[in-house]
This record gives structure tokens, C-alpha cells and sequence, in this order.
């Protein structure tokens, strides 16, 4: 019994260490993040997604979505949403529950000067859409 305590305490610490360490990252000022060769700003208590292995494989998915509708569900600072609409989305709705993460969206859409293309909005999942269609739906999970 006295190795199944041990080793269920070292997983403990393990979990915690990297919990702290999770926080923390919620805690930084702003800083600048380069993802997929855009720089984007990420502000604080927003989920910084550019090291995620999740967003790599959505930009793959995303491909090159010119001239089409784009939803980024659940945005964050806007990461998927961003890059979209440079890689020619014709519109694109950033939405999040988070308030802290639709203004981070927003700074982000500025920085690029995509605010013709691009609208965020603080929405529960679909709840603000209104029954709007896109043609890509992104959906980063969330944690």
C-alpha cells in the first residue's frame, strides 16, 4: 500500500504544479504572442492559446477560407478568428462568453485593421447569433 500512497501523491504534486503553473499564465499582463506568422496580443485572464496543440490543428482545418462566412466560437483573444479573416474569410464572428476574451478579440481585430470583416460579440455558445450560417464553424473546446 505504501507505494500506490507515494505514487498517488507525486501525481498529486504533479497535477497541482501544473495547475499553478496554468493559472499563472491567466495572470501576466498583456504580452504578444506570433502564431502562424501573426503577431497577436493576449490579454490577461484569457485563455492563451497560441502554444495549444488544438489551435495548430484548427488552422489546419480552417485551411484557406477565402471569400467564406466564418464563426470562431468560444474566441479567446481571437486567435482563429483573426487569422481567418486574413487568410481572406469574406466575414467573421468572434463570440465568447468571456467578456475579458471578446475585448481581447476586439484589440486584436484593431491591430489588424479587419474591423470591416470582423464582429465580436459576447455570446452563451449560439445564443447571440440569431440563427446566422457560416460556412466554417472553429470551435477551440473549452477547458
Amino acid at each position: 500500500m505504501e507505494g500506490i500512497t507515494v505514487q498517488t501523491t507525486e501525481m498529486t504534486e504533479g497535477l497541482n504544479s501544473r495547475f499553478r503553473e496554468f493559472c499563472e499564465r491567466y495572470s501576466l499582463d498583456a504580452t504578444l504572442a506570433y502564431v502562424a506568422g501573426v503577431d497577436l496580443i493576449i490579454h490577461p485572464r484569457v485563455y492563451r492559446a497560441e502554444g495549444a496543440s488544438t489551435t495548430s490543428t484548427l488552422l489546419k482545418a480552417l485551411g484557406e477560407p477565402k471569400g467564406l462566412r466564418v464563426l470562431d466560437m468560444g474566441c479567446g483573444s481571437g486567435i482563429i478568428g483573426v487569422i481567418a479573416a486574413l487568410r481572406g474569410a469574406s466575414q467573421v464572428v468572434l463570440a465568447d462568453v468571456s467578456p475579458d476574451a471578446v475585448a481581447n478579440a476586439e484589440a486584436n481585430v484593431e491591430y489588424h485593421g479587419l474591423a470591416e470583416r470582423c464582429r465580436e460579440l459576447r455570446s452563451d455558445l449560439f445564443e447571440s447569433l440569431d440563427g446566422e450560417r457560416f460556412d466554417r464553424v472553429m470551435f477551440n473546446k473549452p477547458y
